[in-house]
């Protein structure tokens, strides 16, 4: 059966990269992630000193260093025992920007923080979606499974729906995926998808995390037979 392909609606993206070892010398590292910030996006895409910010407390896990990209609800952050980014409600025609600026970001990160080695990489993926050449009731009807003609159910509605987990152990893998009917948009497919990813000894440049991460992802969508030309 051939995939089908979606678009995005809106969609919340949220991409942790956990240290082996949490950043102890907080104050210094959380304004030197400014400048890396900086550094790694200006002047292609201008940033305020008002889209900088330092959130304080007494608990360590507690505190963060966040640019908040253009001013928005969106940003990418680092706390001390991550480093991560955040889109909320973006769609199809911001994710060319909104990887641009992760990407240039977490390259000049991993350059300026060489002592923060990246363990495991944990990623959440909601949105509406839209499928191309495919009614969403007609995609939920192939997962359905034969309750036709069954007395118990014939007084309710039957409400397909898909939800599976896949699991793999070395390296250490899981990614879970759940679709159902869009209650917020007419014909179109609420996706909710996690992924969870262990680098015991590896890789060490974003750009390989980020390659394993789209292969997992992009396995666990090939099996609810679904893909995307974009994230």
């Amino acid at each position: 059966m051939p995939l089908i392909e979606y678009e995005i609606v809106t969609a919340d993206i949220v991409m942790n990269q956990v240290f082996h070892r949490p950043i102890f010398d907080w104050e210094r590292a959380a304004r030197k992630f400014f400048a890396t910030v900086y550094d790694a996006i200006s002047p292609k895409y201008p940033i305020s000193a008002r889209e900088l910010s330092l959130s304080q407390s007494i608990v360590l896990s507690d505190v963060s260093s966040r640019y908040s990209i253009f001013g928005g609800n969106s940003s990418v952050y680092l706390n001390p025992d991550k480093v991560g980014a955040n889109f909320v409600g973006i769609q199809s025609r911001d994710i060319e920007t909104a990887m641009d600026i992760q990407t240039a970001v977490q390259e000049r990160f991993d350059s300026e923080f060489p002592e923060c080695m990246v363990r495991s990489v944990e990623y959440r993926w909601v949105g509406h979606v839209r499928l191309r050449d495919r009614a969403v009731g007609d995609y939920l009807a192939t997962f359905a499974p034969q309750l036709s003609g069954r007395p118990e159910i014939t007084d309710f509605a039957y409400k397909p729906g898909i939800r599976f987990r896949l699991s793999r152990a070395q390296p250490t893998a899981e990614f879970e995926l759940t679709a159902e009917r869009s209650l917020a948009f007419d014909d179109a497919l609420f996706i909710s998808r996690a992924i969870s990813l262990g680098l015991p000894d590896g890789p060490g440049t974003f750009a390989k995390r980020l390659a394993l991460l789209v292969e997992f992802d992009e396995i666990g969508l090939r099996c609810a037979n679904l893909t995307s030309s974009r994230t």
